[in-house]
Formats: structure tokens, C-alpha cells, sequence
């Protein structure tokens, strides 16, 4: 059992000195059981490739296969490009021989190469990776056709197939969602459209381990007029197969409607998920486990942000009446869902103004068979408290032993934020911060972690640290490192 004390806090005291891949490699530390300390912390970006963070939807991948290697995909500007166009790089650590090894060039091409997805088959280890690009614009008024990426690597990252490419429009640039079944079936989905015409949803999919690929039209029904749709989020379980949310407004407001793939590249009827069709849904989240689905998504009507919920059961054949998770005053929110132990944990950062001051609350909720209960004594938060002025500036969740680990980065009025890592033993109790991942740096913030679990007592945290922005007259492009921090833990 984990108790917080003065000896354990000092034990997470001595974290390992931040070091380049190109160093030497750091020394081998394998996490024993009851101890919790930081392993290592590393940047992995090398001199001459610097890190691009673009938004808050705009990730590092981080993923870990069985043996306990992890591979880290992200976006980066080469020195020697005098234009700064992005490309997508891939880097692994291999835990037999504790080293990272440089990264490898999933795009080169001379545009805007970014937002990368990674999925890893388990059982062949074969690396999927998918990405956006596009060219940049000519001319003020011109939009560049905007591109999804994909190659594989089925020796570990060495070498990679020749890159395919799909056009899906001009509008806007979308991050790709790539995943598969473990049985040759992959999924590839994204938004876009063309100046004149409604976004729509671009669904690819191979049931062939990636050789293959055929475009998969979910959008609406046929002999229905269609409206745009947008913000898909894709899921796949072992239970339930490949299934899709989204927002559509084909029924005259934004609704969030599923569909299920049925195999042999067709999916079902979409469905409206949402009860009441007068609302206009945004931000659709989805998780999946066994036979159960879970939808979330948000409505916001003047200062008021209602959070909702929905659950089917069966696979997606039937679904129960709309919950609410939470309805109070809030400029915005970004929530995740993820199954745990028992039930269903929902988590998110609303964005607050009090007494003119903006900020932010990183909150859960628990999900079970007597629906939705906060923690005991309304402990909500995922941080350990809601202390005012605060920051969040994205989180991951990671289901542990019958509780839950949460990575976030966290800021305050005056203070760049940092990435830090709570734990709840049994999310009833609630959350409580146990460390500091990352090492201050005058000038720069610390963004956007990922985390995963890379060996039976130990995880792995990804993250971003650039550059403050001083003012908003500077440029677009904010560039920094991309660091991984490993930590032991009980």
C-alpha cells in the first residue's frame, strides 16, 4: 500500500540528471518492488531537430510493447530547414540495451508534415504510423490540399514502407486517429472538406495489416441530405470491434451519432446518441469495454457548460436515457473517459472566470452500476485540490492496480507550468499528487504529457518543453524538446 510521507517525497527528490540522446547512455536502473522513485528522464529530440508543439490536440505518441520498449512519435523542425516546415519522427528506447536510438525521418517531404498517430500490433510488433500534411500556402487566399500519412515498420523502426498518401481537403488541419484489432483490420479517421462543401468524415480502413486500404463512406444513410460533420473519435475493443462517434448536423443541429463496424468494410446505420436533438453537442469522447459503449459530450448555452453521458450495453444495439456528469459555470472543457476497474472514470479541465480571474479545474467522476457519484467528501479533483489560479495545460489517464494514475501539466498566475504525476489507490478516496516529473527551466513550460505503462512496476510519461511565449506578436512556430521520464513505482 502507498503511504505519502517525508521519506518517499525525498526519495522523489533525486531525479536523474536531464541528458540528450547523443549522450552517454544513463545508467541501468530497473524499478524494485515498494520503491517509488524517477529511473531516468531523457530528451529525446537530438542536437539539430527541435520539437514543434502546435495545440493542445496536437500530441507526442507514446507506446510501449510487451518486452518493455517504448516508441515515441512526434513533430519536429530540422535547423537546416531555413523555411521551418515540420516533419513526423519516430524514436525507440530498447530496454535490453537502456538506450534511445535516434529518430527516424517518418516524413521529409518539404511541407507541413505533423500531428502524429501511432499504433503497435502486439503480436507481430509491427509499427503503424499515420500523420497530416500539407503544402505551405502560395498566396494569402489559397488553401493547400491537406493529406493523411501512413507507413509501417515490421523490424522495429528500422526501415519503413514507401508513405501513402490520401487527400482529405482543404479546410482545416485535423490530427489522424489510427488504431487495429490485433487481426489485420486497421482504422484510420479524420475531418476535413473542401471551400463550398460541408466537413465530413473520412474513414479508412485495410483488413490486411496495412498493404491495402479502402475508403469507408459512415457519414449518413443513403437518400438523406447531408450535413457537415466533424470531430470523430475512434475506438476499438476486443468486445465490440471498430466503433466511431461524431458530430453531425445532417438532423439540423450538432448531434453526436455511432456506428459500429460490421466487418467486410461496412458499418452500421449511424445513430443519435444524444436525447434531446435540440442541443448542439460538441467535444465527443468514447471508450469501449467488452460489449459496453460510452459516449460523453458537452453543450454550452450562455456561461453554463453541461457535461453529458450515455451508455449502450449491448455493443451499440441499444442505448440508456442521457446523464449528466456535471452542469455549472464554465467557459470550455476538454474531458477524456477511460475505463477502470469497476467502472468508468470521467475526467476533464474546465476553464472557470471568478472575480475576473480565468482558471482551471481538472476534475473526475466515477462511473458505476448506481450511475454517476463523486468521490467521498467531493475529493474531486485529479490533481489533489482546486487551489485558485491554476493552469492545466493537458492530462492522461492510466488504470493501476485497482486505481488510477493521472499525468498533467499544471501552471499558476506567475509560474510556467509543470508535469507532475498523482495517484488514487481505489478513486474513492480521491487523487493525491505524489511527484514532479519535470526539472524547472527559467524561460520554458512544460506541455501535453502521455503516459503509458512500460514494465510491471514502472511507467513512462512524454512531454513537451518549449519556449514561453512573451507575446502574442511572436511567431506561430513556438519550437523546444520532447522529453520521457520514466518512473518505478510499488
Amino acid at each position: 500500500m502507498f503511504t505519502l510521507n517525508g521519506q518517499l517525497r525525498r526519495i522523489f527528490s533525486g531525479a536523474a540528471v536531464l541528458l540528450a540522446v547523443v549522450a552517454a547512455p544513463v545508467q541501468s536502473m530497473v524499478a524494485a518492488p515498494g520503491e517509488w522513485r524517477q529511473l531516468s528522464r531523457l530528451q529525446v529530440n537530438p542536437p539539430g531537430i527541435q520539437a514543434f508543439v502546435e495545440t493542445a490536440v496536437s500530441y507526442n505518441q507514446l507506446k510501449a510493447v510487451p518486452d518493455g520498449d517504448l516508441f515515441v512519435g512526434f513533430t519536429a523542425v530540422r535547423d537546416s530547414n531555413p523555411n521551418k516546415d515540420t516533419d513526423v519522427f519516430v524514436s525507440r528506447y530498447v530496454r535490453s540495451e537502456d538506450r534511445w536510438g535516434s529518430p527516424a525521418a517518418i516524413s521529409a517531404s518539404p511541407a507541413l508534415e505533423r500531428s502524429p498517430a501511432l499504433w503497435i500490433d502486439r503480436k507481430s510488433g509491427v509499427i503503424h504510423c499515420s500523420w497530416v500534411g500539407n503544402e505551405r500556402r502560395k498566396q494569402r487566399k489559397q488553401r493547400s490540399e491537406l493529406r493523411v500519412g501512413y507507413r509501417r515498420s515490421e523490424d522495429g523502426g528500422t526501415s519503413w514502407t514507401p508513405p501513402r498518401q490520401f487527400a482529405v481537403g482543404t479546410v482545416l488541419p485535423r490530427r489522424p486517429q489510427l488504431m487495429g484489432d490485433g487481426r489485420g483490420n486497421l482504422y484510420l479517421a479524420v475531418s476535413n472538406g473542401y471551400p463550398g462543401e460541408r466537413e465530413r468524415i473520412h474513414l479508412f480502413q485495410s483488413d490486411d495489416g496495412g498493404k491495402d486500404w479502402r475508403p469507408v463512406d459512415v457519414n449518413v444513410p443513403e437518400g438523406r441530405k447531408r450535413g457537415g460533420t466533424a470531430s470523430p473519435r475512434l475506438a476499438v475493443g476486443p468486445g465490440v470491434g471498430a466503433c466511431l462517434v461524431w458530430i453531425d448536423r445532417t438532423a439540423g443541429r450538432r448531434a453526436v451519432v455511432f456506428s459500429r463496424s460490421e466487418g467486410d468494410f461496412s458499418w452500421s446505420v449511424p445513430v443519435r446518441v444524444n436525447d434531446d436533438p435540440s442541443t448542439s453537442c460538441q467535444g465527443p469522447r468514447l471508450a469501449v469495454r467488452e460489449d459496453s459503449i460510452y459516449v460523453a459530450w458537452h453543450v454550452v448555452k450562455g456561461d453554463r457548460t453541461t457535461l453529458y453521458f450515455d451508455h449502450s450495453p449491448d455493443g451499440g444495439a441499444t442505448w440508456n436515457q442521457d446523464q449528466v456528469i456535471f452542469d455549472r459555470r464554465a467557459l470550455s472543457v476538454r474531458s477524456s473517459l477511460q475505463p477502470v476497474d469497476g467502472g468508468l472514470l470521467a475526467a476533464w479541465y474546465e476553464s472557470r472566470e471568478d472575480w475576473g480571474r480565468t482558471h482551471r479545474r481538472l476534475s473526475y467522476r466515477l462511473f458505476s452500476t448506481n450511475g454517476w457519484t463523486a468521490p467521498e467528501g467531493e475529493r474531486d479533483s485529479l490533481a489533489g485540490d482546486h487551489g485558485p489560479g491554476r493552469f492545466y495545460y493537458g492530462f492522461d489517464l492510466l488504470p493501476w492496480r485497482g486505481g488510477c494514475l493521472v499525468a498533467y501539466s499544471k501552471g499558476a498566475i506567475g509560474a510556467s507550468p509543470e508535469i507532475y504525476l498523482a495517484w488514487s489507490e481505489d478513486l474513492k478516496s480521491g487523487f493525491m499528487e505524489f511527484i514532479k516529473i519535470s526539472e524547472p527551466k527559467k524561460g520554458f513550460e512544460h506541455l501535453y504529457p502521455r503516459l503509458v505503462r512500460s514494465g510491471e512496476n514502472e511507467v513512462a510519461v512524454v512531454y513537451n518543453r518549449r519556449k514561453v511565449r512573451r507575446s502574442p506578436m511572436q511567431p506561430r512556430v513556438i519550437l523546444g524538446d520532447v522529453l520521457v521520464a520514466r518512473i518505478g513505482i510499488p
